[in-house]
């Protein structure tokens, strides 16, 4: 399988909580956090249900920060390297801003979704065991994906190769790398930590590439 080119879609930090306190988060908060404009106020938007409360930056930042009732997710969606993006730098303002009480974090990670373009029609064997083939019974195979779960260096990790229906020459490598602990005191380790992920999502995609 030969890769025409590859797309960052989104980057992302998870971090979870025994429990987050709402009440403390406000939408003049989050914008105050970001120093945003006047302007750049009226276009972020900010969101609140039960259990949920968003805010959405500018459309030129492209970026979402989610709280959930026990997760912080500030997502990406620049398509910028991790050495060139904020988002640790983001995280690092949201945390220090004590909209969530860091002595409750629990665990955090990272997500990279990337939008992989083939030269060639994808061959989904090459995701499939022969066990699963084998229910086909030699029929045709349309679109398949696979996700694994396994330990490395003491995190986890969470794999996938997702298809797209309609087009057989692209499909979704996503990867979370998880980190099971309670404290966070270097942000500059995050920022190596968060380069390293994505680092590896790279060597799965040659890896993929090479053999196939």
């Amino acid at each position: 399988m030969k890769i025409k080119s590859q797309e960052i879609k989104q980057l992302n930090i998870t971090s979870i909580f025994t429990e987050i306190d709402h009440s403390l988060i406000s939408s003049e908060k989050l914008r105050e956090i970001f120093n945003l404009t006047e302007e750049e106020k009226k276009k972020s938007p900010f969101f609140e249900i039960p259990g949920i409360k968003s805010l959405i930056l500018p459309p030129e930042k492209q970026k979402e920060v989610i709280f959930e009732s026990n997760k912080l997710r500030i997502n990406d969606k620049s398509g910028k390297l991790p050495q060139h993006s904020d988002l640790v730098n983001d995280f690092y303002k949201v945390i220090n801003a004590n909209l969530v009480d860091r002595t409750k974090l629990i665990a955090y990670g990272f997500n990279y979704d990337i939008l992989i373009t083939t030269e060639e029609k994808i061959d989904y064997r090459i995701f499939i065991g022969k066990k699963i083939l084998s229910i086909l019974d030699n029929n045709p195979l349309l679109d398949g994906g696979v996700r694994m779960r396994y330990l490395k260096d003491n995190k986890r990790l969470d794999l996938q190769f997702i298809p797209i229906v309609g087009q057989n020459k692209q499909f979704i490598t996503h990867l979370n790398v998880h980190y099971e602990k309670g404290e966070i005191k270097d942000f500059n380790l995050l920022q190596a930590q968060f380069k390293e992920g994505y680092s590896e999502v790279q060597r799965i995609i040659n890896q993929l590439t090479d053999k196939y």
